[in-house]
């Protein structure tokens, strides 16, 4: 649901879903200098049809919630698209994380920032194989942005 809020679709909510909760390490690789493709390595059919399951799981387990599950489901939601929507802020990223944890959701955002932490700490290769004209598009922007406001 957080990450339908944001305008990623099913197919793409379920592809990002699918990539966090993977257990296999996370490259990081640049697109340009301003913007990084995360990726764990997945091959596409597979992370599809890994994203429609979790899409359908998820849908499925949506219309047979109780009350308390529909609270808990709200206030993930909430907190994770509040995450998100933080943009690295440590002041605005406090609340949210702290809200998370309270939820249960400590051990799965451990896992998920030893990963990031493990692809952070690698020396950031150049994207090997074709670039999505999003990345593109975007680290294009980035640049003129950077530009403009030196």
């Amino acid at each position: 649901m957080a990450t339908l809020s944001l305008g990623l679709g099913p197919a793409n909510a379920g592809a990002a879903v699918a990539g966090l909760f993977s257990t296999r390490p996370i490259r990081a690789e640049a697109v340009g200098e301003l913007v990084l493709q995360l990726s764990t390595g997945v091959d596409h059919a597979t992370l599809k049809g890994r994203a429609d399951s979790i899409r359908r799981r998820a849908e499925a387990a949506l219309q047979d919630r109780t009350d308390a599950e529909e609270v808990w489901i709200v206030e993930s939601c909430s907190a994770l698209l509040r995450l998100v929507l933080s943009e690295g802020d440590a002041g605005r990223m406090a609340p949210p994380l702290d809200e998370l944890r309270a939820l249960g959701w400590g051990p799965t955002l451990a896992r998920i920032a030893a990963r990031l932490d493990a692809a952070f700490r690698s020396n950031l290769p150049p994207v090997e194989g074709p670039i999505p004209r999003q990345a593109l598009r975007l680290a294009e922007a980035l640049a003129l942005e950077t530009k403009a406001s030196e």
